[in-house]
C-alpha cells in the first residue's frame, strides 16, 4: 500500500445550533428482522462494496471476527468505474501495533484517538456533559476548551495541521439536500436534532479519518476509524451498517 499523507484543508469549526432535548435520546436498538430489511435497503440504492478484513497482519477471509473487539481502522482503498467501491478492516490485538502500522503509513490514527480521549475526558471532568443534559446549550467553556485543543493539535500532531471538512448527510449516497444534509463539520459534540441518530452517509473534502459516536461527546464508538478519500461519499452500510441512523456525535481529522 502507498503511503496517505493528509492534506491542509482550511480551519472551520461547526457545532450545531440545535440542540437534543434535555434529555440526551439514545440510539434506538433495532431487532434482527429490522436489521435484516435495513441490509436489503441499503444495498438496493448504494453503490456496491467489496470488504476485506485482516487480523495482526493476515487476510482473514472469513472475516468472522467483530473488528470493534480490536484496535482497528477502515480504510476506503479505491472505487472501480465509479460503482464499486473497496474496503479494507486491519485489525490488531495490541494498539501498539496499529498505531506502528499506521504510522508506516503516514496515517496520524494515534493522534487522531488523542484527540478523541482529550475531549471525552475533558466533557467528563469538567461537568460538561451534565449541564448539556440539563439545559440542552453547550457549555461556552467546554467550546472554548475544544477550540484551544484544536490549535494546540496542530503542533503536537505535527502530520496535522488542521482537522478536516466534510459534510453529512441524512440519505445514502451523499445526496445533496438543503433540509437534511447538515453542512460542514469538524468537531461536533452534539449533532442536531434534525441529524442526530438519522445520518446515513458522509465525505471528507481531504483525505480525512473519521470517527462516529452513538452517543454526544464522543463517547461510544460504533465502528473503526474510516480513513476517507477526498469528496468521495461514505455511505453507511455493510461493515458500517451499525451506524446507520445511530450517529449523535463524530471526529473527523
Amino acid at each position: 500500500m502507498q503511503k496517505i499523507t493528509l492534506s491542509v484543508a482550511a480551519l472551520l469549526l461547526f457545532f450545531a445550533t440545535a440542540c437534543q432535548t434535555q434529555q440526551e435520546v439514545l440510539s434506538p436498538e433495532k431487532t434482527e428482522a429490522e436489521t435484516n430489511n435495513q441490509i436489503v435497503a441499503l444495498d438496493s440504492v448504494y453503490r456496491k462494496t467489496v470488504e476485506t478484513h485482516y487480523l495482526d497482519g493476515v487476510l482473514n477471509e472469513e472475516q468472522d471476527f467483530d473488528a470493534m473487539d480490536y484496535h482497528s481502522i477502515m480504510i476506503m482503498d479505491k472505487i472501480v468505474d465509479g460503482e464499486v467501491v473497496y474496503y479494507s478492516t486491519h485489525a490488531f490485538t495490541n494498539q501498539e501495533d496499529l498505531y506502528a502500522w499506521t504510522e508506516e503509513r503516514d496515517i496520524p490514527l494515534r493522534e487522531h484517538h488523542s484527540l478523541i480521549e482529550d475531549l471525552r475526558g475533558y466533557a467528563e471532568s469538567s461537568g460538561a456533559i451534565e449541564e448539556y443534559e440539563k439545559t440542552g446549550v453547550m457549555p461556552q467553556y467546554y467550546l472554548d476548551y475544544m477550540n484551544e485543543r484544536t490549535n494546540k493539535s496542530q503542533t503536537v500532531a505535527g502530520k496535522v495541521k488542521v482537522l478536516g471538512l466534510g459534510t453529512i448527510y441524512q440519505d445514502g449516497n451523499c445526496v445533496q439536500d438543503d433540509a437534511r444534509s447538515a453542512g460542514f463539520f469538524k468537531l461536533n459534540p452534539s449533532v442536531s436534532n434534525r441529524m442526530n441518530n438519522t445520518t446515513s452517509s458522509f465525505r471528507t473534502i481531504s483525505i480525512g479519518l473519521t470517527s462516529l459516536f452513538d452517543r454526544t461527546f464522543f463517547r461510544q464508538q460504533m465502528i473503526p476509524t474510516v480513513l476517507s478519500l477526498p469528496l468521495e461519499c461514505i455511505n453507511l452500510n455493510g461493515n458500517r451498517l451499525v451506524a446507520n441512523d445511530r450517529t449523535s456525535s463524530l471526529v473527523s481529522n
